[in-house]
């Protein structure tokens, strides 16, 4: 890297002196927006980004990945003599960088060739900081809303391992806490063993493109293990994530016990056919009665059918009691 040039005024020298002595990186050009002048703070800076810098380069020369507009930036300052800021965003080598730079005209001399003073802060780490603090403000604002979710929340990497499960998720799995479970596989560790071949598939068709499910939400119903070896039916509403590239990643789904329903459903289902049973076995009986009495209507027949299923309803299913309604 050149030395900087020597300018002969003596309003020159202190002005370059005393730049040396600023800690922010700091560069002069000229009109032509030639490089004559770089602090040690600047020359240290573009050393680590792995820039090589010569007095009398252009800053596009130096800087290739410049923005054009830099361009109309510096000539505004020159024709206004007014001081600019802005915000760069930048990539250096693979690496993102965020500067902060501030072009102030350099009236030192009367008369002189126009020259702009450039003043730039790297404010990457400050940047980074700011983000990090946000994005942690709305990862705890998110955790506040799956801690109250009344279902089960639930994310899968593209390999099926656990990425999240919310508060409940966890009360239903039996699963001490989120931590327990992260990184394991879902499949072999939450699903039936005569489901998960099936399942595994189905997921892994998904991920790979080759299943297109209909809808961004599509549901599934399932059971599922939890961690003390007892069944939960969970009813599903799934979507499928996606990267930048459109290409799917993870799947969010949202998680229903509906084990009770499901139970009571195959309860009244079997009450139902008991009651069937019951009726057919009665059916002579019950034609033998209106034809004795000559009961064209079908009071005695209704009496009969009224009495049969009172029977099976009185029974209750799981201890529940149903009144007739009707």
């Amino acid at each position: 890297m050149s030395t900087n040039s020597v300018c002969g005024t003596a309003c020159d020298h202190r002005c370059f002196f005393i730049l040396e002595s600023v800690t922010d990186a700091v560069h002069i050009v000229d009109k032509d927006l030639r490089i004559i002048f770089l602090n040690d703070a600047f020359k240290k800076w573009v050393e680590e980004l792995g820039i090589i810098v010569e007095i009398g380069q252009t800053i596009f020369e130096a800087f290739p990945f410049l923005s054009p507009a830099v361009r109309s930036e510096y000539i505004k300052v020159m024709e206004t003599r007014q001081p600019l800021t802005t915000k760069e965003f930048l990539t250096i080598g693979g690496a993102h960088i965020t500067t902060e730079t501030t072009k102030i005209p350099n009236t030192c001399n009367e008369g002189s060739d126009a020259r702009v003073i450039t003043i730039v802060r790297n404010t990457t780490q400050l940047t980074d900081t700011l983000r990090y603090i946000r994005l942690d403000a709305e990862k705890h604002m998110f955790q506040q809303y799956l801690d109250v979710a009344a279902g089960i929340v639930l994310v899968l990497t593209k390999r099926g391992k656990i990425e999240l499960l919310n508060k409940r998720g966890c009360d239903i799995l039996g699963c001490v806490s989120e931590e327990m479970v992260l990184g394991k596989d879902w499949f072999e560790t939450f699903l039936p063993e005569p489901l998960r071949g099936d399942l595994r598939i189905f997921f892994d068709d998904l991920m790979a493109g080759e299943l297109q499910p209909e809808g961004d939400i599509f549901e599934k119903e399932n059971a599922v293990i939890d961690n003390y070896g007892v069944e939960h039916i969970i009813r599903w509403r799934n979507i499928l994530l996606r990267d930048e590239e459109g290409t799917p990643n993870k799947l969010l789904s949202y998680g229903t016990d509906v084990t009770g329903q499901r139970r009571l459903e195959h309860e009244l289902r079997t009450t139902w056919k008991k009651a069937e049973k019951l009726l057919e076995k009665n059916i002579e009986r019950i034609k033998s009665i209106d034809k004795k009495n000559g009961n064209g209507n079908g009071k005695k027949a209704r009496e009969a059918l009224n009495e049969a299923v009172t029977m099976m309803l009185s029974s209750g299913i799981d201890g529940v009691k149903f009144n007739r309604g009707w």
